[in-house]
């Protein structure tokens, strides 16, 4: 035998060259889940640094007229027999509203007309007028109003009208705010607003900013005799020296009545009387400042 045959061996399967188009590749979902694991990383990092978290205190308040509510009395008893306006109606200066008529006057005008005394029977219609029917004098919009047929005493309201023009925003917000809170309060600040009768889910929160804050104490009887009928206990901290804190919504679209955070969810009525629960935002700061605080 050749002595090169004797050394000629078959060549390993590790030796042979690598056949063309054959390569060694990571799984496709390996590279996936650590494609996905770099990008979270990433927009991690962003976020700690250029994003934002708010640190925010709690507040309740109910909106009121800015200018507070012109409330007119009646000056005699007897029955409310006549109403000329509705609540949410817009009136004028000097508009009539009710009327409780007299008894006794109008038998003394039918007495002064059977006899001629003109002279008598016109200072009886002054009275009449006078003491019977009920005028607004201030123009704006009715937020409350007695109930046709009532029974009323002098000095009982009749109705109430926000005392109120064109520049005025009547969906001003009045929280009464402990002063340990209210030092955490500055002018201007963001607020996020939920009606109680709101959704969440469906609308979200109405933009809100702080417009004013009240150095003085308030008392619990100086915020009943302020928003009369409308007051509640709900909205007044126990057992607290307490401010006054203003919130002013933010104006939305057109129709609506503030900026929703959720647009898709419209929007809703806000009235005078309407309880409402609060965020200010009392500090920014990006998350990694505040894993640093």
């Amino acid at each position: 035998m050749d002595r090169q045959q004797i050394f000629i061996r078959s060549p390993r399967r590790e030796d042979r060259a690598p056949a063309a188009g054959r390569f060694s590749v990571a799984p496709p979902a390996a590279f996936l889940a650590g494609l996905c694991l770099l990008i979270a990383a990433v927009g991690a990092v962003v976020w700690c640094f250029f994003g934002t978290v708010t640190r925010s205190v709690e507040v309740t308040g109910i909106v009121f007229p800015h200018y507070g509510i012109k409330q007119v009395n009646s000056q005699v008893s007897g029955i409310v027999s006549y109403l000329q306006v509705e609540v949410g109606e817009e009136v004028k200066a000097g508009d009539l509203i009710a009327i409780i008529p007299q008894q006794e006057l109008l038998e003394q005008i039918e007495q002064a007309r059977q006899q001629g005394d003109q002279a008598r029977l016109d200072t009886l219609y002054e009275e009449y007028q006078t003491a019977s029917m009920i005028y607004t004098p201030v123009s704006g919009r009715v937020v409350d109003l007695v109930q046709e047929g009532s029974a009323v005493e002098a000095g009982d309201l009749i109705v109430g009208v926000t005392n109120a023009d064109s520049t005025t925003n009547e969906t001003e917000i009045r929280a009464y705010v402990p002063s340990t809170v209210a030092q955490s309060i500055q002018k201007g600040m963001e607020v996020r607003v939920y009606p109680n009768t709101s959704d969440t889910e469906s609308y979200g929160y109405v933009q809100g900013m702080v417009s004013n804050i009240y150095d003085y104490p308030i008392t619990e009887t100086d915020i009943s005799q302020t928003l009369g009928r409308f007051y509640t206990s709900q909205i007044i901290p126990q057992n607290e020296n307490i401010v006054e804190v203003r919130i002013t919504l933010v104006g939305g679209t057109e129709g609506s009545t503030g900026a929703w955070a959720r647009a898709e969810g419209g929007s809703i009525a806000i009235d005078t009387g309407m309880l409402c629960e609060m965020d200010v935002v009392v500090e920014e700061m990006t998350p990694w400042q505040f894993l640093r605080s």
